[in-house]
Protein backbone atom coordinates (compact mmCIF):
# COMPACT_ATOMS: atom_id res chain seq x y z
CA UNK A 1 0.00 0.00 0.00
CA UNK A 2 1.18 3.74 -0.62
CA UNK A 3 2.42 5.46 1.93
CA UNK A 4 0.89 8.89 2.81
CA UNK A 5 3.81 10.97 2.24
CA UNK A 6 2.15 13.36 0.42
CA UNK A 7 -0.44 13.88 2.38
CA UNK A 8 1.79 14.27 5.31
CA UNK A 9 3.59 17.06 3.36
CA UNK A 10 0.56 18.88 2.59
CA UNK A 11 -0.64 18.89 6.10
CA UNK A 12 2.59 20.32 7.41
CA UNK A 13 3.49 20.31 10.84
CA UNK A 14 0.95 17.93 12.26
CA UNK A 15 -0.67 15.32 13.48
CA UNK A 16 0.32 13.36 10.20
CA UNK A 17 3.98 12.95 11.22
CA UNK A 18 2.86 10.74 13.70
CA UNK A 19 0.07 8.93 12.53
CA UNK A 20 -0.46 7.53 9.42
CA UNK A 21 -3.40 5.87 8.18
CA UNK A 22 -3.83 2.33 6.06
CA UNK A 23 -6.88 1.07 4.97
CA UNK A 24 -8.05 -2.70 3.99
CA UNK A 25 -10.95 -3.94 2.50
CA UNK A 26 -11.96 -7.63 3.43
CA UNK A 27 -13.62 -10.25 1.48
CA UNK A 28 -16.64 -8.99 -0.42
CA UNK A 29 -19.80 -8.27 2.05
CA UNK A 30 -17.21 -7.50 4.79
CA UNK A 31 -16.87 -4.18 6.31
CA UNK A 32 -14.03 -2.05 5.11
CA UNK A 33 -12.10 -1.38 8.43
CA UNK A 34 -9.51 1.39 9.10
CA UNK A 35 -6.33 0.51 11.38
CA UNK A 36 -4.17 3.24 12.68
CA UNK A 37 -0.42 2.37 13.02
CA UNK A 38 0.53 4.82 15.85
CA UNK A 39 4.46 6.07 14.80
CA UNK A 40 4.74 6.86 18.52
CA UNK A 41 2.26 6.90 21.88
CA UNK A 42 0.71 9.86 23.48
CA UNK A 43 2.49 12.82 24.33
CA UNK A 44 3.55 12.32 28.22
CA UNK A 45 1.57 13.62 30.12
CA UNK A 46 -1.51 14.91 27.90
CA UNK A 47 -4.86 13.06 27.86
CA UNK A 48 -5.83 11.90 24.60
CA UNK A 49 -8.65 13.56 22.24
CA UNK A 50 -9.65 10.71 19.62
CA UNK A 51 -10.82 12.43 16.30
CA UNK A 52 -12.40 10.72 13.43
CA UNK A 53 -12.31 13.00 10.33
CA UNK A 54 -12.91 12.56 6.50
CA UNK A 55 -9.82 11.97 4.49
CA UNK A 56 -10.88 15.56 2.89
CA UNK A 57 -9.81 16.80 6.26
CA UNK A 58 -6.70 16.10 7.12
CA UNK A 59 -4.70 19.45 6.50
CA UNK A 60 -6.90 21.42 7.99
CA UNK A 61 -7.51 19.38 11.20
CA UNK A 62 -3.84 18.57 11.14
CA UNK A 63 -3.54 22.24 11.34
CA UNK A 64 -6.07 22.97 14.13
CA UNK A 65 -4.82 20.26 16.04
CA UNK A 66 -1.81 22.15 16.60
CA UNK A 67 -3.47 25.00 17.71
CA UNK A 68 -5.35 23.38 19.72
CA UNK A 69 -2.29 21.66 21.91
CA UNK A 70 -0.70 24.52 22.14
CA UNK A 71 -3.56 26.60 23.60
CA UNK A 72 -4.61 23.37 25.73
CA UNK A 73 -1.27 22.47 26.42
CA UNK A 74 -3.03 18.81 28.83
CA UNK A 75 -4.53 17.49 25.39
CA UNK A 76 -2.81 15.09 22.90
CA UNK A 77 -4.95 15.54 19.76
CA UNK A 78 -5.43 12.44 17.80
CA UNK A 79 -6.50 12.38 14.48
CA UNK A 80 -7.49 9.55 12.17
CA UNK A 81 -8.44 9.77 8.68
CA UNK A 82 -10.81 7.70 6.71
CA UNK A 83 -13.78 7.59 4.66
CA UNK A 84 -16.68 8.83 6.29
CA UNK A 85 -18.69 5.86 6.14
CA UNK A 86 -16.01 3.18 7.19
CA UNK A 87 -15.34 5.93 10.32
CA UNK A 88 -19.16 6.08 11.35
CA UNK A 89 -19.00 1.86 10.96
CA UNK A 90 -16.39 1.91 13.09
CA UNK A 91 -18.40 3.55 15.75
CA UNK A 92 -22.00 1.78 15.01
CA UNK A 93 -20.88 -1.61 14.26
CA UNK A 94 -17.46 -2.28 15.40
CA UNK A 95 -17.68 -0.36 19.24
CA UNK A 96 -15.07 2.12 18.17
CA UNK A 97 -14.88 5.30 20.42
CA UNK A 98 -14.22 8.73 19.69
CA UNK A 99 -14.69 12.26 20.96
CA UNK A 100 -14.81 13.88 17.91
CA UNK A 101 -16.52 12.57 14.24
CA UNK A 102 -16.41 14.64 11.23
CA UNK A 103 -17.31 13.59 7.83
CA UNK A 104 -17.53 15.21 4.66
CA UNK A 105 -21.65 14.47 4.39
CA UNK A 106 -23.32 15.46 7.25
CA UNK A 107 -26.19 13.25 6.34
CA UNK A 108 -23.67 10.09 7.01
CA UNK A 109 -24.05 11.42 10.73
CA UNK A 110 -28.01 10.52 10.06
CA UNK A 111 -27.85 7.81 8.30
CA UNK A 112 -25.53 5.68 10.32
CA UNK A 113 -24.69 7.09 13.90
CA UNK A 114 -27.99 8.65 15.04
CA UNK A 115 -29.93 5.36 14.12
CA UNK A 116 -26.62 3.36 16.10
CA UNK A 117 -27.37 5.74 19.28
CA UNK A 118 -23.77 7.36 18.54
CA UNK A 119 -24.70 10.64 17.55
CA UNK A 120 -27.14 13.03 19.35
CA UNK A 121 -26.29 16.23 17.58
CA UNK A 122 -25.05 17.16 14.20
CA UNK A 123 -23.54 20.14 13.01
CA UNK A 124 -23.23 21.08 9.87
CA UNK A 125 -19.70 24.04 9.49
CA UNK A 126 -18.43 24.24 5.98
CA UNK A 127 -19.04 23.81 2.24
CA UNK A 128 -17.35 22.59 -0.68
CA UNK A 129 -17.17 21.87 -4.57
CA UNK A 130 -16.50 19.42 -7.09
CA UNK A 131 -13.11 19.75 -9.32
CA UNK A 132 -11.76 17.23 -12.08
CA UNK A 133 -8.18 16.90 -10.95
CA UNK A 134 -5.31 16.17 -13.37
CA UNK A 135 -1.40 16.41 -13.12
CA UNK A 136 1.24 16.78 -16.21
CA UNK A 137 1.20 13.65 -16.79
CA UNK A 138 -2.89 12.94 -17.13
CA UNK A 139 -3.31 11.85 -21.23
CA UNK A 140 -4.82 15.17 -23.43
CA UNK A 141 -3.97 17.48 -19.82
CA UNK A 142 -3.83 20.30 -22.52
CA UNK A 143 -7.06 19.60 -23.93
CA UNK A 144 -8.93 19.31 -21.05
CA UNK A 145 -11.43 22.22 -20.19
CA UNK A 146 -14.80 22.59 -18.57
CA UNK A 147 -17.04 21.54 -22.07
CA UNK A 148 -14.19 18.91 -23.37
CA UNK A 149 -13.90 16.51 -20.41
CA UNK A 150 -16.76 14.22 -20.93
CA UNK A 151 -15.29 13.64 -24.06
CA UNK A 152 -11.75 13.60 -22.95
CA UNK A 153 -12.40 11.13 -19.96
CA UNK A 154 -13.77 8.46 -22.81
CA UNK A 155 -11.13 8.56 -24.97
CA UNK A 156 -9.11 5.14 -25.28
CA UNK A 157 -6.37 4.60 -22.33
CA UNK A 158 -7.50 7.54 -20.46
CA UNK A 159 -7.39 6.09 -16.99
CA UNK A 160 -10.03 7.44 -14.50
CA UNK A 161 -10.36 6.82 -10.72
CA UNK A 162 -12.92 6.68 -8.33
CA UNK A 163 -13.39 6.32 -4.18
CA UNK A 164 -15.73 3.23 -3.39
CA UNK A 165 -19.11 4.99 -3.12
CA UNK A 166 -20.05 2.79 -0.60
CA UNK A 167 -17.25 3.85 1.65
CA UNK A 168 -16.87 7.37 1.19
CA UNK A 169 -18.98 10.56 -0.03
CA UNK A 170 -16.75 11.96 -2.25
CA UNK A 171 -17.17 8.37 -4.18
CA UNK A 172 -20.94 8.42 -4.75
CA UNK A 173 -20.93 12.30 -4.64
CA UNK A 174 -18.78 11.69 -8.01
CA UNK A 175 -21.92 9.58 -9.20
CA UNK A 176 -24.11 12.56 -8.98
CA UNK A 177 -21.99 14.98 -10.72
CA UNK A 178 -21.90 12.54 -13.45
CA UNK A 179 -25.69 12.14 -13.48
CA UNK A 180 -26.30 15.91 -13.62
CA UNK A 181 -23.61 16.40 -16.01
CA UNK A 182 -25.16 14.23 -18.55
CA UNK A 183 -28.46 15.71 -18.14
CA UNK A 184 -27.05 19.42 -18.57
CA UNK A 185 -25.30 18.40 -21.55
CA UNK A 186 -27.92 15.90 -23.27
CA UNK A 187 -25.91 12.87 -22.66
CA UNK A 188 -28.49 10.75 -20.29
CA UNK A 189 -25.79 7.52 -20.09
CA UNK A 190 -22.44 9.75 -19.68
CA UNK A 191 -22.67 8.33 -15.79
CA UNK A 192 -22.86 4.89 -16.73
CA UNK A 193 -20.25 5.10 -19.67
CA UNK A 194 -17.99 6.81 -17.52
CA UNK A 195 -18.24 4.51 -14.19
CA UNK A 196 -17.35 1.65 -16.85
CA UNK A 197 -14.15 3.07 -17.64
CA UNK A 198 -13.15 3.14 -14.13
CA UNK A 199 -10.58 -0.32 -13.91
CA UNK A 200 -11.83 -2.26 -10.24
CA UNK A 201 -7.99 -1.44 -9.10
CA UNK A 202 -8.69 2.03 -9.90
CA UNK A 203 -11.64 2.56 -7.21
CA UNK A 204 -10.30 3.79 -3.81
CA UNK A 205 -11.30 3.54 0.00
CA UNK A 206 -10.94 7.54 0.67
CA UNK A 207 -9.74 10.16 -1.34
CA UNK A 208 -6.43 10.50 -0.06
CA UNK A 209 -5.41 6.90 -1.66
CA UNK A 210 -7.43 8.30 -4.80
CA UNK A 211 -4.44 11.50 -4.70
CA UNK A 212 -1.51 8.73 -4.57
CA UNK A 213 -3.05 6.63 -7.64
CA UNK A 214 -3.04 10.44 -9.42
CA UNK A 215 0.38 11.03 -8.30
CA UNK A 216 1.85 7.66 -8.98
CA UNK A 217 0.12 8.00 -12.13
CA UNK A 218 -1.46 5.07 -12.05
CA UNK A 219 -4.50 7.12 -13.08
CA UNK A 220 -4.79 10.34 -14.88
CA UNK A 221 -8.11 11.91 -13.62
CA UNK A 222 -10.44 12.02 -10.43
CA UNK A 223 -13.30 13.88 -9.41
CA UNK A 224 -12.69 15.48 -5.45
CA UNK A 225 -12.84 18.22 -3.62
CA UNK A 226 -11.84 21.67 -4.43
CA UNK A 227 -9.88 21.92 -1.15
CA UNK A 228 -8.28 18.57 -1.85
CA UNK A 229 -6.93 19.71 -5.38
CA UNK A 230 -5.61 22.87 -4.39
CA UNK A 231 -3.75 21.41 -0.75
CA UNK A 232 -2.04 18.59 -3.29
CA UNK A 233 -1.51 21.60 -6.12
CA UNK A 234 -2.82 19.71 -8.66
CA UNK A 235 -4.34 20.65 -12.16
CA UNK A 236 -7.94 21.63 -12.10
CA UNK A 237 -11.07 21.95 -13.98
CA UNK A 238 -13.44 24.18 -12.35
CA UNK A 239 -17.38 22.82 -13.01
CA UNK A 240 -20.74 24.57 -13.32
CA UNK A 241 -22.59 25.52 -10.66
CA UNK A 242 -25.13 23.56 -12.44
CA UNK A 243 -23.69 19.81 -11.28
CA UNK A 244 -20.56 20.77 -9.40
CA UNK A 245 -22.69 20.24 -5.86
CA UNK A 246 -21.05 23.30 -4.50
CA UNK A 247 -23.40 26.08 -4.79
CA UNK A 248 -26.64 26.22 -2.33
CA UNK A 249 -28.56 27.87 -4.20
CA UNK A 250 -29.34 25.06 -6.82
CA UNK A 251 -30.06 22.33 -3.98
CA UNK A 252 -33.51 22.12 -6.28
CA UNK A 253 -31.40 21.29 -9.50
CA UNK A 254 -29.25 18.89 -7.55
CA UNK A 255 -31.85 16.40 -6.51
CA UNK A 256 -32.93 15.30 -9.98
CA UNK A 257 -29.80 12.68 -9.50
CA UNK A 258 -29.65 10.11 -7.01
CA UNK A 259 -28.01 7.25 -6.01
CA UNK A 260 -28.00 3.54 -4.11
CA UNK A 261 -25.46 3.57 -1.52
CA UNK A 262 -24.43 0.79 1.22
CA UNK A 263 -24.61 2.98 4.63
CA UNK A 264 -24.43 -0.40 6.92
CA UNK A 265 -23.25 -3.65 6.39
CA UNK A 266 -26.54 -5.18 8.15
CA UNK A 267 -29.26 -2.71 5.85
CA UNK A 268 -30.02 -2.61 2.17
CA UNK A 269 -28.82 0.69 0.44
CA UNK A 270 -30.31 3.52 0.75
CA UNK A 271 -31.10 6.33 -2.00
CA UNK A 272 -28.42 9.23 -1.53
CA UNK A 273 -30.21 12.30 -3.40
CA UNK A 274 -28.09 15.26 -4.77
CA UNK A 275 -27.73 18.17 -2.32
CA UNK A 276 -24.64 20.65 -2.18
CA UNK A 277 -21.91 19.71 -0.36
CA UNK A 278 -21.83 19.81 3.56
CA UNK A 279 -19.79 18.86 6.13
CA UNK A 280 -21.18 17.55 9.62
CA UNK A 281 -19.23 17.33 13.12
CA UNK A 282 -20.49 15.85 16.28
CA UNK A 283 -19.42 14.75 19.43
CA UNK A 284 -20.12 10.92 19.64
CA UNK A 285 -22.03 9.27 22.67
CA UNK A 286 -19.97 7.90 25.43
CA UNK A 287 -16.82 9.71 24.42
CA UNK A 288 -13.49 9.00 26.55
CA UNK A 289 -12.37 12.40 26.85
CA UNK A 290 -15.60 14.57 26.21
CA UNK A 291 -14.35 17.61 27.91
CA UNK A 292 -11.28 17.46 24.85
CA UNK A 293 -13.73 16.77 22.09
CA UNK A 294 -15.96 20.08 22.93
CA UNK A 295 -12.67 22.06 23.47
CA UNK A 296 -11.47 20.73 19.46
CA UNK A 297 -14.96 21.29 18.01
CA UNK A 298 -15.31 24.83 19.77
CA UNK A 299 -12.27 25.69 17.73
CA UNK A 300 -13.15 24.63 14.62
CA UNK A 301 -16.69 26.73 14.84
CA UNK A 302 -15.13 29.25 16.24
CA UNK A 303 -12.88 32.41 14.40
CA UNK A 304 -9.64 30.28 14.54
CA UNK A 305 -11.42 27.26 13.11
CA UNK A 306 -13.10 29.57 10.25
CA UNK A 307 -9.56 31.30 8.95
CA UNK A 308 -8.23 27.23 8.89
CA UNK A 309 -10.83 25.98 7.07
CA UNK A 310 -10.93 29.24 4.62
CA UNK A 311 -6.79 28.87 4.41
CA UNK A 312 -7.24 25.20 3.11
CA UNK A 313 -9.63 25.66 0.22
CA UNK A 314 -13.30 25.05 2.09
CA UNK A 315 -16.05 27.77 2.54
CA UNK A 316 -16.91 27.65 6.50
CA UNK A 317 -20.74 28.32 7.49
CA UNK A 318 -20.73 30.88 9.76
CA UNK A 319 -22.35 30.91 11.97
CA UNK A 320 -22.69 27.02 11.97
CA UNK A 321 -25.45 25.30 11.63
CA UNK A 322 -27.52 22.52 13.86
CA UNK A 323 -31.22 21.88 13.83
CA UNK A 324 -30.93 20.45 17.71
CA UNK A 325 -29.23 23.22 19.55
CA UNK A 326 -31.00 22.49 22.35
CA UNK A 327 -28.85 19.30 23.00
CA UNK A 328 -25.77 20.87 22.26
CA UNK A 329 -23.09 21.51 24.88
CA UNK A 330 -23.62 24.95 26.33
CA UNK A 331 -20.17 26.82 24.92
CA UNK A 332 -21.22 24.77 21.48
CA UNK A 333 -24.49 27.00 21.13
CA UNK A 334 -23.18 30.14 21.06
CA UNK A 335 -21.33 29.22 17.69
CA UNK A 336 -24.30 28.17 15.81
CA UNK A 337 -27.79 28.81 15.06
Amino acid sequence: MPALGSLARGAGRSELRRHRASFDRLPALALPLVLVVALAGCKSGRKPVAVLAAASLARAFAELEEIVERQHSGLDVQIEIGGSQQLCRKLVELGGKADVLAVADYRTIDNICRPGGQARFNIQFATNAIVLAHLEHSRFTAEVTEKSWPEILLRPGVRLGLVDPDLGPIGYRTLLVWQLAGRELGQPDLAGRLRARVAREHVAPHESELMQLLQTRAIDYAFVYRSTAEEHNLKLVKLPNSYNLGAPDRAADYRAASVQVKMRRDEPPKRVVGAPVIYGVTIPEKPTNPRGGEIFVRALLGETGRRVLARTGFSPLSPARCPERDRLPTALRALTR
